[in-house]
């Protein structure tokens, strides 16, 4: 007599095949391994009828099992599999002898419980796919709208001067270096000791133009140079890590070619435009930066009448706000591609 495992399902599609597949085990299965593939089978698989022989019963006690009809597909046979490793029971010398009607009603539970964490595991595992999904098409996004700001050193952020070139008024200087959180003298006991100056505001401009931008420092200074002033700017390397260009590289002009980020996506803040001379579009010029006092000046500097640019109006804190307008302003167009196209040209009329 034929046994027959009704399931009320839509009929298959033509693509759908009874297809005969061969297992061969060293291990013995019962009913509950066989009706449990079924179970889960039939989830994935749009069947009627599976219909199993009378001559496959006794084959649950034996060593291996060698025949059995069910539609499937290569996802199936892959969930077969898995089924069949997972769920292979006892040795029949190890298994109590039980009335069918009481091992009918364990597999029933048993299967039920199986279904139930088995569905919880495909929706826990479906649900972190889309999360992670969505966190790698959000960070893409991020990656893809990501701007670039390069950065000058001497006299946009810092203006420094040796030692030697200080003005007797502006020798006080020395003694106060310790003490103060914007001044440091380097190479001290050297024929070549220079003292930084921060320009005020920077800290804070780096500290917001960082979750704008991918900042790049680029100087005609040395490697040695650009190395000391990093350590007092940004010791971590927080805002600039190793993206520092300097003269080694670049001996006479900057280029953004050096760069590896699209041009149409940079901004360059600099106090010189001849240094530029391919990429002016991309360039807001920045008040240069004196507090020392300069050969050939004839008014008092920075240092001399012991005062400083302002924090809040000055000229880091006006470009920050600059650079915060162009950042939005590109961030709500979701067409534009050219950021230039937000700088004003000829850049001179935009001297900050």
């Amino acid at each position: 007599m034929a046994h027959v495992i009704s399931l009320k399902r839509p009929r298959p599609p033509a693509s759908h095949t009874y297809t005969r597949v061969y297992f061969d085990f060293h291990f013995s299965f019962t009913p509950i391994s066989i009706f449990l593939i079924i179970s889960i089978s039939s989830i994935y698989t749009q069947t009627i009828n599976i219909r199993l022989c009378h001559s496959l019963f006794p084959l649950y006690d034996s060593d291996q099992i060698r025949v059995f009809f069910l539609p499937f597909d290569f996802r199936d046979f892959l969930l077969i599999m898995f089924v069949l490793r997972k769920h292979s029971l006892q040795p029949k010398s190890k298994r109590r002898k039980r009335s069918s009607s009481s091992r009918f009603v364990d597999f029933v539970k048993r299967l039920q419980n199986h279904v139930t964490r088995f569905k919880k595991r495909l929706t826990t595992l479906r649900d972190k796919t889309r999360n992670k999904l969505a966190c790698l098409n959000d960070e893409k996004k991020k990656m893809k709208k990501k701007l670039h700001l390069v950065l000058d050193l001497d006299h946009t952020l810092i203006h420094t001067v040796l030692v030697s070139d200080l003005s007797e008024r502006e020798k006080y200087l020395l003694e106060e270096a310790d003490s103060r959180q914007d001044l440091w003298r380097c190479n001290k006991d050297s024929p070549y000791e220079f003292i930084i100056k921060l320009r005020p505001f920077v800290h804070e401009f780096l500290l917001e133009a960082n979750k704008l931008f991918t900042m790049h420092v680029y100087t005609m200074g040395n490697s040695c140079y650009a190395q000391d002033v990093l350590k007092l700017i940004d010791p971590d390397k927080v805002y600039f890590g190793n993206r520092v260009i300097t003269r080694e590289a670049s001996p006479c002009n900057k280029t953004l070619d050096l760069l590896v980020a699209d041009t149409r996506r940079v901004v360059i803040v600099d106090d010189t435009i001849s240094v530029w001379p391919h990429h002016k579009r991309n360039l807001l010029q920045i008040t240069k930066y004196i507090y020392f006092r300069v050969d050939g000046t004839k008014w008092d500097s920075y240092a001399e009448e012991k005062k400083d640019e302002s924090r809040k109006s000055g000229s880091l804190a006006n470009v920050l706000k600059f650079l915060e307008d162009v950042h939005k302003r590109f961030e709500e167009d979701l067409d534009s591609k050219d950021l230039r196209l937000l700088i004003p040209y000829p850049c001179r009329q935009c001297c900050f």
